[in-house]
């Protein structure tokens, strides 16, 4: 409040509340200037918008000068890592962390000087599926998408036969030795019937690539010939 003689004057505030300017052109008496400074700062907007995501930070605005921090978590089966996420304060870009798989993005902003604008996508998580076979072919494979990936959390199933099958017999057979079946690099379980023609594998809930590397073998004999009383013509 300005008071000069019986009169007001109005004061010019600035637009961020630091500053006040007094501009008394003509002094008609005493002039009183009364003023009580708050700790109302400017309050900027936070705006979350996310696709197969949520935030834990349900803010919606922030005073200038605080700290902002946000934990974005996919929905199950989804991850940020191919699909998008974009993260901006004050005009500027912000990096956010991902963990290894990129289901989870942390955001941390020290000092908040305008506007936080958060927008993100998340797409279905996958793992890649390999396979590498020798003498041997699948007969039966489920659970896997186009273009050779998995979903996560999918079961897949197998079954593998060797080549030249005919009513219960082929020259070819496959050893456990031969077999090697992993999912993230593990190892995984698999059924071998008796003669080693046929070959069963299901993994569940898949977290990680699956590769699939089998040979099937063949046999070899050495054929010996004895000849007596015989002549070469």
């Amino acid at each position: 409040v300005v008071t000069n003689g019986e009169y007001d004057d109005t004061p010019v505030i600035s637009s961020d509340k630091q500053t006040v300017t007094i501009n008394i052109s003509q002094v008609l008496g005493d002039v009183y200037i009364s003023c009580t400074a708050t700790n109302e700062l400017p309050q900027y907007n936070i705006t979350s918008t996310l696709n197969h995501a949520t935030n834990s930070n349900s803010d919606t605005t922030i005073e200038q000068g605080d700290n902002y921090t946000a934990t974005l978590t996919c929905d199950a089966h989804y991850t940020f890592t191919g699909g998008t996420l974009v993260v901006s304060h004050n005009g500027q870009t912000i990096t956010p962390t991902l963990n290894a798989n990129g289901t989870i993005a942390t955001i941390s902003i020290n000092n908040v000087q305008g506007d936080i604008i958060i927008t993100g996508s998340a797409i279905q998580l996958q793992y890649n599926f390999s396979q590498a076979l020798t003498n041997c072919q699948f007969t039966a494979i489920n659970g896997i998408q186009s273009g050779n990936k998995i979903n996560d959390g999918d079961t897949v199933t197998g079954t593998i036969r060797v080549n030249s099958y005919s009513s219960g017999y082929s020259p070819y057979y496959i050893k456990p030795a031969d077999i090697t079946i992993t999912m993230d690099g593990v190892a995984q379980t698999y059924t071998l019937d008796t003669d080693g023609y046929i070959l069963n594998f299901t993994i569940q809930n898949v977290t990680g690539d699956v590769s699939v590397a089998v040979t099937a073998t063949i046999d070899t004999y050495t054929c010996t010939l004895n000849f007596t009383g015989f002549r070469d013509n």
